[in-house]
């Protein structure tokens, strides 16, 4: 497979490819005679697995889970995965910041007797003061 076909699979530049190659996100790719790179399904796979993985971990943890991989040994594997379990508390962490933004604002748009309101049509502007004491800080 050339580095355009495997670059059209996956809706992205042949120049990302090689790219992705060079840092090591896919395995070294073998070449022909005249130097030209032939891709297999292997690295058609690591592509996938590392364009999976940049909506949850980045651009730069996903590429160093994906050099672990392929870095090889025992320890390869072992490294992918303590850098995934870190990447899930860091995701975990971030849930539970979401979710003490939700409960603070809905706190802060509730009508006095504690119903949550439309922050648009809800009640007028606060103090401080009032906004602390709501908080109870």
């Amino acid at each position: 497979m050339r580095p355009v076909d495997l670059a059209r699979e996956h809706g992205i530049s042949t120049q990302a490819v090689r790219n992705y190659e060079r840092d090591g996100f896919l395995p070294p790719a073998a070449r022909t005679p005249g130097g030209y790179r032939i891709y297999t399904a292997r690295h058609a796979a690591a592509l996938r697995a590392y364009l999976a993985l940049v909506p949850a971990y980045g651009h730069q943890d996903a590429g160093r889970i994906m050099n672990a991989l392929h870095r090889g040994g025992p320890a390869g594997p072992d490294e992918a995965l303590s850098l995934i379990d870190r990447g899930h508390g860091g995701l975990l962490r971030d849930r539970d910041t979401l979710d003490a933004v939700k409960r603070a604002v809905d706190h802060l748009a509730a009508d006095p007797d504690g119903v949550p309101g439309d922050p648009a049509t809800g009640p007028g502007p606060r103090t401080i003061g009032e906004l602390a004491h709501r908080l109870g800080v």
